[in-house]
């Protein structure tokens, strides 16, 4: 019902609280619930939901407790489930359908391969798993016509560093969609990222004028606190949206960071290990934990984390420079 009435950060939020209570629920709720989380690009309880319904037996959520993972960038988990599926005896519904997710999941294919309905998921697909020839090649021939793929596209190429062309991808979706809260939102994000204080502020001032009360107008409420030097009230602001809004991953990650600028890195820690124990599935955030957990010597939280993010990675590539980075060995299951 909040679904429909377009309340979807508490739509979010009664979906986390049946992912972890799902015996509470009927298979069908669960599938429509996954199908929800999926739809609000809620990946992370979105697997977990399809995986509790594909327990209870529905055949079609044991497939997208699968491709779910494609969504999320998690590509080699995805792989390594779909291929389970594909020697599943119990798995009764056309074995086609895993065997065309793992020929997107494949790297080493040409643009002649793959059909136009798919150019939009390849591209993103291809980015990141540093294949950027046919990333480029699928981008310039996909034709964007909602906000969430400039909004995937542009955070795509924050991934890959390539911030000039994430700003651009933000440029072309606000010129379509001038009022659109998140397309705002990330680029106020990326502007922050940058260091770029005047523009941010415009933009967050922009955004707040849209939007005052909604989870985005009152997240850049807190940024703009932050930007202006008013870190006890942004601090307060959001530890407001924490509780509110039931640990979003910017609201953690900002509001860390306020608190090891005050000497403080028990809390972000806390923080982090809280949000992956409901989301264990975002890649980011265990990333993330490793940080905290380094941060305070706590060497066997930061190898479990790391193998985590290894486990989620979107390629090989970028489980070697992980590893690397942390001085932890790749552990093959």
């Amino acid at each position: 019902q909040e679904f429909l009435k377009g309340e979807y950060s508490l739509a979010n939020l009664f979906a986390q609280d049946i992912a972890s209570a799902p015996e509470y629920a009927s298979m069908n709720d669960l599938h429509t619930v996954g199908l929800i989380t999926y739809f609000l690009q809620n990946y992370s309880t979105s697997a977990l939901i399809f995986e509790k319904a594909a327990n209870k037996g529905l055949q079609y959520d044991k497939y997208l407790s699968s491709a779910v993972h494609t969504e999320a960038t998690n590509y080699l988990i995805a792989t390594q489930k779909l291929v389970y599926l594909l020697s599943d005896t119990t798995f009764t519904l056309d074995k086609q359908l895993v065997r065309n997710e793992l020929f997107l999941l494949n790297p080493e294919k040409d643009v002649s391969q793959i059909p136009p309905a798919y150019y939009f998921r390849t591209a993103l697909l291809a980015g990141y798993q540093n294949n950027t020839a046919l990333m480029n090649a699928l981008i310039d021939k996909t034709i964007l016509t909602q906000p969430f793929q400039y909004l995937q596209l542009a955070r795509m190429f924050r991934f890959r560093n390539e911030n000039t062309r994430a700003e651009k991808i933000l440029g072309n979706g606000l010129a379509k969609y001038p009022n659109d809260p998140d397309l705002l939102s990330e680029r106020i994000h990326l502007h922050i990222e940058q260091q770029e204080k005047v523009p941010a502020k415009q933009a967050i001032l922009a955004l707040i004028e849209k939007h005052p009360n909604t989870y985005q107008g009152l997240l850049n409420q807190a940024r703009l606190l932050m930007l202006n030097g008013q870190n006890s009230e942004a601090t307060a602001k959001y530890k407001e949206l924490l509780a509110a809004y039931n640990y979003k991953e910017e609201v953690i990650s900002e509001l860390s960071t306020l608190y090891l600028q005050a000497g403080d890195n028990i809390e972000p820690y806390n923080f982090h290990f809280n949000y992956i124990q409901q989301n264990p599935y975002n890649r980011q955030m265990w990333l993330q934990y490793a940080y905290m957990a380094k941060l305070l010597e706590r060497d066997n939280d930061v190898f479990y984390a790391i193998q985590k993010v290894i486990e989620l990675a979107p390629s090989q590539e970028y489980q070697e420079r992980i590893a690397k980075e942390f001085g932890v060995k790749i552990q093959r299951k």
